[in-house]
């Protein structure tokens, strides 16, 4: 856990300082490029459960730096559940067009104790 930020950092930074930065949209294709996407996870009768991720939420972050306290800015994954009908199970291509077109259902109501809101 300790070490993790330095991981992403030394795997995002290799594609930068090999002069190969156009490699890094070469990683993902698609519907992979954005951050969004969704699973059922439970069915019952006519309603699945659906889980997903929407946009990404920024995060701020005390961390100390060379000794110093310093203030850090990031992106944390969102997250989303609510009932869907079973008859059209959303895959992460419609649920995509959702969040761009502003209408992924709200935030679940026990998330806002520990959100400042989308």
């Amino acid at each position: 856990m300790w070490n993790i930020g330095n991981d992403v950092e030394r795997i995002s930074c290799r594609f930068v300082d090999d002069g190969h930065f156009e490699h890094w949209f070469d990683q993902a294709q698609g519907t992979d490029r954005f951050m969004a996407c969704v699973a059922d996870v439970a069915t019952s009768q006519d309603k699945c459960l659906e889980v997903g991720v929407a946009a990404g939420n920024t995060i701020y972050a005390l961390v100390p730096i060379e000794g110093k306290w310093t203030m850090t800015r990031g992106a944390v994954f969102s997250y989303r559940e609510f009932e869907w009908p079973a008859s059209d199970r959303l895959t992460d291509e419609k649920w995509q067009q959702m969040v761009r077109e502003g209408k992924a259902p709200p935030a679940p109501v026990w998330t806002k104790s520990f959100t400042t809101g989308e």
